[in-house]
């Protein structure tokens, strides 16, 4: 749920701004994209993925495609 999303934001704080990554999240929680592309992957990839998660929750019919261009894989 929303209150887990945000103890999660809370505990990358430092890699990612507090502000910038509940702003991320929100755009993804409401404007629902069916597709994102992320250049460069980090912390905001799991926030991303957080949110697409949320929305699939909340409608079990909502698919998004969330492609990632990063040039050094991230192991999680």
């Amino acid at each position: 749920n929303y209150r887990k999303m945000s103890l999660h934001i809370h505990s990358i704080k430092g890699h990612l701004d507090l502000g910038d990554a509940e702003i991320l999240f929100n755009i993804v929680r409401n404007k629902q994209p069916k597709k994102i592309v992320e250049i460069g992957c980090g912390h905001s990839t799991l926030i991303i993925e957080h949110a697409i998660n949320y929305n699939k929750k909340l409608n079990p019919n909502y698919e998004c495609e969330h492609i990632c261009i990063e040039r050094y894989e991230c192991l999680w």
